[in-house]
């Protein structure tokens, strides 16, 4: 069971998140020698758990799913379909 924090960066405004209270990706290590469903709870421990937002090399980055069926595989077919 992955602990729940009751707080969401989703629907933040990623200018105003506090950097304080996310991880730094350079800092999480995670024993691949570990069970898939342990390393996927000591990933959630170690960003706080808010495995959506975190600092990426000095940057914040926050991931937002949408809220449709359109894959990302779908997004990138559309995507090359209409490069040329």
């Amino acid at each position: 069971m992955i602990k729940q924090t009751g707080f969401s960066f989703q629907d933040a405004d990623i200018r105003s998140i506090d950097r304080s209270q996310l991880a730094d990706r350079s800092q999480i290590h995670i024993d691949k020698g570990m069970e898939r469903e342990e390393r996927i709870r000591e990933f959630c421990r170690q960003t706080n758990y808010h495995p959506d937002c975190m600092v990426i090399d000095g940057v914040v980055v926050l991931s937002r799913f949408s809220r449709s069926d359109v894959t990302i595989e779908d997004c990138i077919c559309a995507a090359v379909r209409n490069a040329g």
